[in-house]
């Protein structure tokens, strides 16, 4: 699917004016009434989630027929939702991505839209609106990043750092028992592991060769669908672990994101046997 410049355009513009509206005035300014929780304490979801989620989905059909919106929160209160994503041409929406540093008052979180076409990612827009950019990748046209109304085009990662000191995210949710302790050992013992708790803000650390590996158990198409195609434009290797399988939207394996397959392979061993290879 082409995407022209003018949609890519349209949808940027919408995460800032979202944004500027919903978010930014909530940002260090919410008061307890303002936020709630979901699927525990420390699951969060605030008024500037709902306010922006909303936005974007009576905007974004209108730049695009036949399309329609998916978002988080409204999954979260119908989660039969989340299984017709692999149907026609859908706009998976994370109104909030972060939203428990946003709560907390911390700088990484952002918004991200991502349009799919027959569950394939086919374009993403990653924005952060505390450093006003925003990133924008479509299938076969590399990574961009906007900051002043410009567009610059991202140079694909590449990395001199080595495993096991590669630097990048590990997560263990949705892991039970034995084998999530296992694995938050094999991901402790990694010493190039942070702690960011915003998919948006680490796949840009990703395409800036800030980081080198992504590791997440709990997939969903709002937070993976961006990642995915961003990393993969950026020339990384991305796959389904253990299986190795190309993403797709509707997927719910664990994902690994490495800058070769090589790496993608030594990682992998080391989170699920807890020894270096």
């Amino acid at each position: 699917m082409n995407i022209s410049d003018s949609l890519r355009d349209a949808v940027a513009t919408l995460l800032r004016d979202g944004s500027a509206q919903y978010v930014m005035p909530r940002y260090q300014n919410l008061s307890d009434q303002d936020i709630d929780t979901k699927t525990s304490e420390t699951d969060f979801v605030t008024i500037a989630d709902r306010e922006m989620e909303i936005f974007l989905s009576e905007k974004l059909p209108e730049l695009m027929p036949q399309s329609w919106v998916l978002g988080e929160e409204a999954v979260s209160v119908d989660p039969s939702l989340r299984q017709q994503v692999a149907k026609g041409l859908v706009w998976c929406v994370d109104p909030i991505d972060g939203t428990r540093n946003f709560v907390q008052q911390k700088g990484e979180f952002c918004s991200m839209i991502s349009l799919v076409d027959n569950d394939m990612p086919v374009a993403s827009w990653i924005y952060l609106p505390i450093d006003d950019v925003c990133y924008f990748t479509a299938s076969g046209a590399g990574c961009w990043e906007n900051a002043q109304d410009y567009w610059k085009q991202l140079s694909p990662h590449n990395t001199l750092r080595q495993h096991p000191n590669l630097v990048g995210t590990g997560t263990i949710l949705g892991l039970d028992g034995e084998v999530r302790e296992a694995v938050r050992r094999s991901l402790q013992s990694l010493p190039g592991r942070r702690s960011v708790g915003c998919a948006g803000v680490e796949a840009v650390r990703l395409i800036t060769c800030a980081h080198d590996f992504l590791y997440h158990t709990r997939i969903t198409p709002w937070d993976h669908a961006p990642v995915a195609l961003f990393t993969s434009e950026a020339g990384m290797y991305i796959r389904s672990t253990p299986s190795e399988a190309t993403y797709h939207v509707s997927q719910t394996e664990p994902l690994l994101v490495a800058p070769t397959s090589e790496m993608w392979h030594q990682i992998g061993t080391h989170i699920w046997s807890g020894q270096d290879s």
